[in-house]
């Protein structure tokens, strides 16, 4: 009887495939964790970016009237038509305003204080953030000619249908003259 020769097909063993196996897992588990962490990254900067702008289109409208001793929001040519909304009175104590925009920080309404609470719950759809001012007196006047300050206190919050406690904020201060 003649005998043939046995061929073994080049393979690998179980023991080679499972310490591969591990070796894979204990470097792709570390890359997939920090990827992951990047991409929440990614989210909260562009909520921080979207509350700056809010903040900084609030701030760049914000003017006074001495005439009326009022802070009001609009430009210069909004207050000779009339159509400005006077935000505060100056007075001793704190005034609140509370507002919604879209993400591209364009003013969507004024909201009350129980929708900014408990979150927007109408169909609302446009308004993904929440904006809180708070103006107060931050100081007298030192002398005639001299301009009293006043303490703006921002607070940008989301998402909007949440409740506040529920809700990632941004929070920022800044002192204007009332002059």
């Amino acid at each position: 009887m003649r005998s043939y020769p046995v061929r073994y097909a080049a393979a690998f063993s179980l023991v080679e495939v499972t310490i591969s196996i591990a070796i894979v897992a204990a470097v792709l588990l570390p890359l997939l964790a920090i990827l992951s962490q990047g991409g929440g990254r990614v989210t909260d900067s562009e909520d921080r970016f979207a509350a700056t702008r809010i903040i900084q289109s609030i701030e760049s409208e914000i003017r006074y009237s001495q005439e009326k001793s009022a802070f009001f929001i609009g430009s210069e040519s909004d207050s000779q038509s009339g159509s400005v909304k006077d935000i505060l009175v100056p007075a001793s104590s704190a005034t609140r305003f509370y507002l919604g925009y879209d993400r591209s920080a364009k003013l969507i309404r004024e909201i009350s204080k129980g929708e900014f609470s408990t979150g927007i719950q109408s169909s609302d759809t446009e308004i993904l953030y929440l904006v809180e001012l708070k103006f107060s007196k931050a100081g007298t006047s030192s002398g005639p000619g001299v301009p009293a300050l006043y303490r703006i206190q921002f607070s940008v919050e989301q998402p909007a249908f949440t409740a506040e406690k529920n809700r990632s904020r941004e929070r920022l201060q800044t002192l204007l003259s009332g002059q």
